[in-house]
């Protein structure tokens, strides 16, 4: 236990050690106290934490019992002008605000998102810009009523639409917006040129946009407004009942349109970072998707160039690039050139312009001659995802970048919520050994408590869920009857749903039930209770603590679950934050540059503004990690473990104990941000 201050000789007190120590501490108005406190060994049997050491000479008085004194004593005697330093700080702590607790009478939300949040345009993308951070970093200020994407569902346009897409928008001196090279595009042809073509469409809000909100960028562009009929939707949510019309766009840069257009050339080649690009996106609805993807994109040419970083290595900089190689070596079934992709370093001394031609013509040739030869097999069409299983997000999974990061079958959620008839409360009580944090977690309400209502995101899951349970290992996974939900904008949900939330169970109780000597995981996890588990005083959500100092709430932890619910609206945020609860004034401001926040968090001021005007009182109280430290210094001891269990050092000062707790907790929240991952 730490101790600090009351390593003085009980028997014969050195006179001028015990004065000293008053002087330093500034006691001096309760010395006599202190001397009878500290040289009446006897009076103080229920202080002494080892009575064996009186043997040696040495009274130990645990700090935060000596603080107790102490304040007694100084409520009695002593102003609040006059109080030690060490009594000051401990009231201070004292008046710290309680955790905010749900009421008994519940929080209820219902109804939808407001109108101003729900899409009423769909927009069809076919290349890289399907990878939303691009098309976000190219287009982020088109439009006047711009929304910043951050969901796109699969789809397949019909042949009948009328487009082809191929690769033959070139970029170069006359079009320096696309760079030195030829990207794939759509274009209208006849009926017997067009085909089917797989891509994403993506949901706006606001007006649709008009000719005259891009003339400023001086684009020349073609818009369809193509009927939805002729999209087979492929996603696992039912097609929205407004679906009726989406926005097909080509666009080409500059007035000469003719030399825009074409196959690439050794100048404007292939480059490999597009196609990579591309290729994450489909990705993130299977491999038959992306397949068929590469199969409906004509117009593959010789002159591409492996332009990935660390090229020979991609996997360093391109995690998929083994999964985009292995498709590109089969798809497309015709004309598939990947044979002639050269890395950057080998792309060089450009032919003369007949043989560039030559060279182009044979690899078509070849290509043709092989792909009739081989009687190549075109992959079979994508289907669309049928899922049994989907989960509730009520926390940083809520933001669909931290979903796609845990897998990117998630990345598509719908905004939901989970009615207060439910049950269950979300807290900030999971405290997190290994990080050192406290995150959201889900309590079971007691009997005479009438709940909250839970806003969050459904997601599918995979068919078997074993992988799934053991990742989310010390919670169970606790069925959501259908009743029970809510969804708050178009999607609609699927029938035959299973639907589930993980709720996590104490660590004394995932501690004393151990681990499955078959698995090697926790008891505690997957759908089941562990046999003999006491339902009334153990079940998951029972048994949870709140922040504390040693287990804070993290700014960075906030800004990802807002983040994810800005993705719907400042209406879901505020929902966010007004049912949860147990917000604590431990709560550290640990954002990476916290005193210049936009560097690295760009909705800072939003989130911020979110969060002031939603809990006051405890926004107040955020520190930043170094003012976080102290606090340390001003807790009871039994608040936290911060120093060994022992100091073998005499006549210890309060001065020197805080310097030590600060340097021990500022060590430790540096530590903290550079694991924690979310």
């Amino acid at each position: 236990m730490p101790c600090c201050g009351l390593f003085f000789k009980s028997e014969s007190v050195s006179t001028y050690q015990l004065e000293d120590w008053i002087k330093s501490c500034k006691l001096d108005p309760i010395r006599d106290h202190i001397v009878r406190l500290v040289t009446t060994v006897d009076e103080l049997k229920n202080d002494v934490t080892e009575a064996h050491v009186q043997g040696m000479g040495l009274a130990i008085v645990t700090e935060g019992k000596f603080r107790r004194c102490l304040k007694d004593l100084g409520n009695k005697q002593v102003s609040a002008h006059s109080a030690p330093s060490a009594l000051r700080r401990s009231e201070r702590f004292q008046t710290l605000p309680e955790p905010c607790q749900c009421p008994r009478e519940g929080v209820v939300y219902s109804g939808k998102l407001p109108e101003k949040e729900i899409p009423n345009r769909w927009i069809f993308l076919y290349n890289q810009l399907a990878k939303l951070e691009i098309f976000d970093s190219v287009l982020g200020n088109f439009g006047s009523e711009w929304n910043k994407p951050s969901t796109s569902y699969p789809v397949r346009m019909h042949a009948s639409a009328g487009f082809k897409r191929s690769w033959t928008l070139r970029g170069g001196p006359d079009a320096p917006f696309y760079g030195d090279q030829t990207l794939p595009t759509l274009e209208f042809v006849d009926s017997a040129q067009a085909h089917s073509i797989v891509g994403v469409v993506v949901p706006f809000r606001g007006s649709r946009w008009t000719e005259s909100e891009t003339s400023e960028f001086g684009l020349n562009r073609a818009i369809t407004m193509v009927d939805a009929k002729l999209f087979d939707w492929l996603g696992w949510m039912e097609r929205p009942a407004d679906f009726d019309q989406v926005t097909v766009m080509t666009l080409f840069f500059g007035p000469k349109m003719g030399k825009q257009h074409g196959p690439p050339t050794y100048e404007l080649p292939m480059l490999q970072s597009n196609i990579d690009a591309t290729m994450e996106a489909a990705l993130e609805f299977g491999e038959a998707f992306a397949a068929e993807w590469l199969d409906s994109m004509k117009g593959w040419g010789s002159y591409w160039i492996n332009d990935r970083e660390q090229s020979q290595r991609p996997w360093v900089r391109t995690p998929k690039a083994l999964t985009i190689d292995r498709l590109l070596r089969h798809f497309p079934t015709e004309n598939n050139m990947v044979k002639y992709r050269k890395h950057e370093g080998l792309y060089v001394d450009p032919p003369s312009e007949r043989q560039t031609e030559e060279s182009h013509n044979i690899a078509v040739t070849e290509a043709d001659y092989l792909a009739k030869v081989l009687k190549v097999e075109h992959p079979p069409p994508a289907v669309r995802a049928v899922k049994k299983n989907y989960l509730i997000g009520f926390g940083s999974i809520m933001q669909t970048a931290s979903r796609r990061a845990s897998s990117p079958e998630a990345a598509v959620a719908a905004p939901c919520r989970i009615k207060a008839q439910f049950g269950y409360v979300r807290e900030w009580n999971f405290q997190a050994s290994t990080a050192q944090i406290c995150a959201l977690g889900l309590r079971r309400c007691q009997p005479n408590e009438k709940g909250s209502s839970i806003n969050g995101v459904l997601f599918p899951a995979p068919d078997d869920l074993t992988e799934f349970d053991k990742r989310e290992n010390g919670y169970q996974r606790v069925v959501v009857p259908r009743d029970m939900i809510e969804l708050l904008s178009w999607q609609e949900l699927p029938s035959r749903a299973n639907i589930f939330v993980y709720v996590p169970y104490s660590p004394s109780v995932v501690a004393k039930y151990g681990m499955d000597a078959t698995t090697g995981y926790p008891k505690c996890m997957g759908p089941n209770p562990p046999e003999g588990l006491n339902l009334e005083t153990e079940a998951a959500g029972l048994g949870l603590f709140p922040p504390s100092i040693k287990y804070p709430i993290l700014q960075t932890y906030i800004d990802v679950c807002i983040s994810g619910c800005l993705e719907y609206g400042e209406d879901f945020a505020v929902e966010f934050i007004n049912s949860t609860f147990l917000w604590s004034p431990f709560w550290v401001n640990e954002r990476l540059l916290a005193r210049r926040p936009w560097v690295h968090q760009n909705q800072y001021v939003l989130i911020d503004k979110i969060l002031s005007a939603s809990i006051p009182t405890y926004y107040a109280q955020r520190k930043l990690q170094s003012e976080y430290a102290v606090l340390f210094t001003m807790a009871p001891s039994d608040e936290y473990e911060a120093e060994p269990d022992s100091l073998e050092i005499e006549d210890l000062t309060h001065l020197e104990t805080a310097v030590s707790k600060y340097q021990t907790t500022l060590g430790k929240f540096l530590h903290m941000r550079e694991t924690i991952h979310y």
